[in-house]
């Protein structure tokens, strides 16, 4: 689970169509920067929510690219540079000997990339637990998570909670 707001309202659902319904009308209501959990994932919510795509597949694909010219060069240099041998005739840069390992260590690369990525983005440092908010939300229980920067908010979010029908409020400062 993502770290809360220092100051939030938490609106706790039974069913996932009223949590997708309750974040609509979170959003149209004018709340950002709203979260919702499940315990599985549910399809649709991240437009509702206006979730921006991630980060992390440009820079597995930038790890890729960077391993795979790193490999190239690694090979040029030892085949042409440092250590050249001629062998049956063929010229010293040889590039289609070279797909394998290029293509291996572009793998590695975003793959260690994707690795420190998900460290980063999921804010796994230097803080690793992160606050429970419901031992439920694991297992049958859905939450939408609106933050409130002031009283106002608050009790809009409050309000908005109570029209939505959500089985239970929380108000949580940090």
């Amino acid at each position: 689970m993502a770290r809360l707001p220092k100051s939030c309202v938490i609106g706790f659902f039974n069913d996932p169509d009223q949590l997708v319904h309750a974040a609509g009308e979170a959003t149209n209501e004018g709340f950002r920067n709203c979260d919702a959990y499940s315990p599985y994932p549910i399809h649709g919510i991240e437009e509702v929510l206006r979730i921006r795509r991630s980060w992390i597949p440009s820079a597995a694909l930038t790890g890729l690219l960077i391993g795979a010219c790193l490999g190239f060069a690694l090979q040029y240099w030892t085949h042409v540079i440092d250590w050249p041998i001629n062998v049956g005739g063929k010229p010293l840069n040889a590039w289609p000997a070279y797909v394998v390992i290029v293509f291996e260590c572009g793998v590695l690369c975003s793959a260690l990339t994707n690795f420190l990525s998900m460290f980063v983005a999921c804010r796994l440092v230097p803080h690793p637990f992160p606050d429970v908010i419901d031992e439920d939300l694991t297992n049958d229980r859905f939450a939408l998570v609106i933050p409130a920067r002031s009283d106002e908010d608050e009790s809009a979010a409050t309000q908005l909670l109570k029209r939505l029908k959500a089985d239970e409020i929380r108000k949580v400062e940090q």
